[in-house]
């Protein structure tokens, strides 16, 4: 909306022109937004990273559900002498540094052939034993230098990445349900709700004040209810000021500002 004035001078007619509600023009031309854009804008983002995980989640135990598969299968038990115990310190191709955990081992096969190797173990695995013990072991029989430290180690972290592997999905089922029903929320708000015109009481800042920089949109309606709108880096809202109108729609569990959503269809 603008105010127009009139002036004339000898000659000729000046008009000027002062834009008003410039926050007005940000609700009215923001197009419609699409339900999957809202999906993703509403916490759907974090579907995708939960699948990836369930996905990194399922090759770990699938690796390990296949080597339990092999030890239950092929595997045949021995007594291993512990010579020796050393340890090391790595580090990853990100310059992360790590400490592996070795163990000598001598041990004689059910035919006969007698083995020696160096295992990595796990850092509880390593405290547990001493040089000088004696410990059951589990091989390979057509592969003895392939052994279990612990028997059944594999079965047990397949169990554990499993139990994982459903926290994780049931995470992102979870997610993909609030933020559907977010999204269809704003779509029926925008389709159907009440279009109200609200005065901006506050921008304030989303999160603790020391670590966030995201900012919302605060409104007061004509219920008296509060609203906000999605939380946007400060720079997006540094135009906005307390008393400056904005467009809402009024949904079934909250409004919605119409720059979030994209005002309605004329």
């Amino acid at each position: 909306m603008a105010d127009t004035t009139v002036s004339a001078q000898p000659g000729w007619i000046i008009l000027r022109s002062r834009a008003r509600n410039s926050t007005m023009k940000t609700d009215t031309q923001t197009p419609p937004k699409s339900i999957l854009a809202l999906f993703f804008q509403l916490g759907g983002m974090v579907v995708p990273i939960l699948l990836i995980w369930a996905w990194l989640v399922y090759s770990f135990a699938a690796q390990h559900i296949d080597s339990a598969r092999q030890f239950t299968e092929r595997g045949e038990t021995t007594l291993a002498t512990v010579v020796s115990k050393e340890y090391e310190r790595k580090r990853t191709v990100d310059g992360e540094m790590f400490t592996l955990y070795l163990l000598d081992l001598r041990y004689e096969t059910q035919a006969g052939e007698a083995i020696s190797i160096t295992q990595s173990v796990t850092v509880f695995e390593y405290n547990r034993i001493e040089t000088g013990d004696t410990i059951d072991i589990i091989y390979l029989r057509d592969a003895p230098e392939i052994i279990e430290v612990t028997p059944g180690i594999n079965a047990q972290r397949a169990m554990l990445l499993c139990v994982a592997l459903a926290i994780v999905l049931a995470l992102a089922i979870c997610m993909t349900w609030v933020a559907a029903r977010r999204a269809m929320d704003a779509i029926q708000a925008r389709k159907l709700g009440t279009r109200e015109e609200v005065a901006l009481i506050e921008v304030r800042r989303k999160g603790l004040p020391i670590l966030s920089r995201r900012v919302q949109l605060i409104w007061s309606e004509s219920t008296g209810r509060a609203g906000q709108s999605m939380s946007r880096a400060k720079a997006k809202f540094g135009d906005f000021k307390p008393g400056d109108p904005l467009i809402v729609f009024h949904g079934d569990r909250r409004s919605w500002w119409a720059g979030d959503i994209g005002d309605r269809a004329p």
